[in-house]
């Protein structure tokens, strides 16, 4: 039997039903829609607002039988490049040994967001 594509309900007050799914499963792969920090408690703080999404992501993935050392693959959109060292401070260590495979790119962001990470992992 072929692998189905598989929706996860992370967060049962997710206001954007119709928008996205925050987590969509295909057979053991799991693709996290990207989280940015436009909500973080700091979020013109690039350490904190890093902190604050990979936090999040690490919650959703947790939520789905999954963890930060089964990442795969790590996008990082950063409003401005210059935030490339703080963002790599709070980012290191994150994966376990094995780092995932990384992508960092400048990017604009929604809601005055100063960073953004989407991640592929495994179950």
């Amino acid at each position: 039997m072929a692998a189905v594509k598989e929706p996860f309900s992370v967060n049962p007050n997710f206001a954007n039903k119709h928008l996205y799914t925050p987590v969509i499963g295909h057979g053991e792969t799991l693709y996290l829609a990207g989280r940015t920090s436009w909500n973080a408690p700091e979020p013109e703080d690039i350490k904190a607002a890093t902190k604050f999404v990979l936090d999040g992501l690490e919650a959703e993935l947790k939520n789905v039988g999954s963890s930060m050392e089964k990442v795969l693959k790590v996008v990082v959109y950063l409003r401005d490049i210059e935030d490339y060292d703080g963002m790599n401070a709070m980012y290191e260590g994150r994966f376990g040994a094995v780092p995932p495979a990384r992508t960092t790119v400048e990017a604009k962001l929604p809601r005055k967001s100063i960073v953004g990470v989407d991640i592929t992992a495994y179950r």
